[in-house]
């Protein structure tokens, strides 16, 4: 069985985000809607050989504590598990 991981990564409230400001200034002088603030971030999906939800979500965390984000200056979450065929 297979189940596939949606891991989020963002920067910690506070941190310096440059590409969030860019984008920010960008959307406001488009003048489209009013953009208060835009954080930037990165979403992975991550298939995993496993055969249950619980597992999935403990080694979807410990990739996103240990290997997808600093602890120091970024988040995480995981925010979808799905099961799928494998492929």
């Amino acid at each position: 069985m297979s189940y596939e991981a949606k891991i989020d990564v963002f920067l910690k409230e506070g941190v310096s985000d440059p590409e969030g400001l860019t984008i920010a200034e960008a959307a406001r002088s488009l003048e489209v809607a009013p953009v208060r603030r835009v954080r930037s971030g990165k979403s992975f999906l991550v298939l995993f050989d496993l055969t249950s939800e619980s597992e999935t979500l403990a080694a979807a965390k410990k990739i996103g504590l240990e290997l997808l984000s600093n602890p120091v200056i970024q988040d995480f979450t995981v925010s979808e598990i799905t099961e799928t065929n494998g492929e």
